[in-house]
Order: structure tokens, then sequence, then C-alpha cells
């Protein structure tokens, strides 16, 4: 199944995560002091990052890619990897580029959900852009396999 990098926001957006996550939360201003290196547990500190990450795609310029695929990587170890889907999207959407490392976590997402075809098409991303896979690029391209159960074993 041939797809596309931009489809992939397509179809995150209808999986979409709980109408909770969605829901505008108004920050703390210590918690906008720092970048989360990992999310708490339950659905506050989850709302939290997402509004966190929500307003620094509005800020000009935007920070570095760097302060994103640190605030994605805390929301992709809680295992929230429909929100990670959904935030790469708009950070696509917003002009924010897309490293190596945003891709590899976006790869991750896709990887522990079963899109095999998903994680794929960002694989393809990957060598469109001139990066080089390293070895876990293709692990979790194996293990989305693996998930998905498209292996043949």
């Amino acid at each position: 199944m041939k797809v596309q990098l931009s489809s992939l926001f397509k179809h995150a957006r209808q999986a979409s995560s709980p109408a909770s996550y969605a829901k505008p939360v108004k920050v703390p201003s210590n918690v906008r002091s720092s970048v989360p290196s990992e999310v708490s547990p339950g659905t506050a500190g989850l709302q939290n990052s997402i509004a966190l990450f929500r307003e620094e795609l509005l800020t000009t310029p935007l920070p570095s890619v760097y302060k994103f695929n640190s605030m994605l990587k805390a929301i992709s170890k809680s295992k929230h990897h429909l929100v990670v889907v959904s935030l790469c999207r708009q950070m696509h959407s917003s002009g924010g580029s897309l490293d190596f490392y945003t891709l590899n976590i976006l790869l991750t997402s896709f990887s522990q959900l079963g899109y095999a075809s998903y994680a794929f098409a960002v694989f393809g991303g990957i060598l469109k852009w001139g990066h080089s896979p390293d070895v876990l690029t293709f692990t979790l391209l194996n293990q989305a396999l693996c998930v998905e159960d498209d292996t043949g074993s």
C-alpha cells in the first residue's frame, strides 16, 4: 500500500484522541518555564503538555525543533501515541520543520499503534529528505510489522 507522508496526518486526525485532549487548558506559569522530560500520570499532565506544545506553535518565530522533539518524546514515553501523531500534524501544518529525530518519534508512534503502512511512509520521508536511517529506524519498522502481524510468521 503506497502512502504519502502528508496523507498520514489526515488519517491520524480521524483516529483522534479523546475529546478531552482537544479542550484548551490554561497552562500554569511554572509549567511554561521548562520543557517536560516526562508527562505526569493522568490527563492533567497530558493536557498541560499539549497546551504547552500548542502555545509554542503560536510563538513567532517558532522555537527550535529540539524543544518540540523534547515535548513529543515525553508524550510518546507516556504511551499517548495518537496525541503524538496529532501534534506532529499540527507542527507540520504550522510550518515547523520535521527533522530526523522528529520523524523517528513519529515512526515510534506508528509502530506502537501497529500502523506499518504509515510507518513505512514516514521511512520514505526519511529517505526522501536525505536522512540516513539508523538501527533504531529499522528496529521500529520491524516492530511495526510485528505489531500489525504482517510478518507472515
